[in-house]
């Protein structure tokens, strides 16, 4: 796994395997157990998920349990810059969904505003 932290790439190898064994996405208690963390160490195991969500390999819809979805990057992933990337986050957590729908929604409104 290409530019992965040792913690990353444990976290996301333990959240594939436990998503094949149990139907669904470990909680941030489980990951944290999964990455050698305490159960208290949860706040680690979410700057893991968030860095795994910022560099495509997962995708998550803020404040909602158990909402962690495996997507594999490809060549055709477009990179965006930072601060496009921290306009994106800010809209999906305020409108409590994930960030690809949170792209397609900004992306439509700029095209509705440039052809109008």
């Amino acid at each position: 796994m290409m530019g992965l932290t040792r913690k990353q790439s444990q976290a996301l190898e333990f959240i594939r395997s436990f998503i094949a064994a149990n139907r669904q996405p470990p909680s941030l208690g489980e990951i944290a157990e999964g990455m050698g963390c305490s159960e208290r160490s949860r706040a680690r195991a979410g700057e893991v998920v968030r860095a795994l969500e910022e560099r495509g390999y997962l995708r998550r819809i803020p404040y909602r349990a158990r909402s962690i979805e495996l997507i594999e990057p490809d060549d055709t992933t477009i990179k965006l810059s930072p601060q496009v990337e921290r306009a994106v986050s800010e809209y999906a957590r305020r409108h409590r969904t994930t960030t690809q729908v949170a792209a397609n929604e900004l992306l439509a409104e700029y095209l509705a505003k440039v052809a109008a």
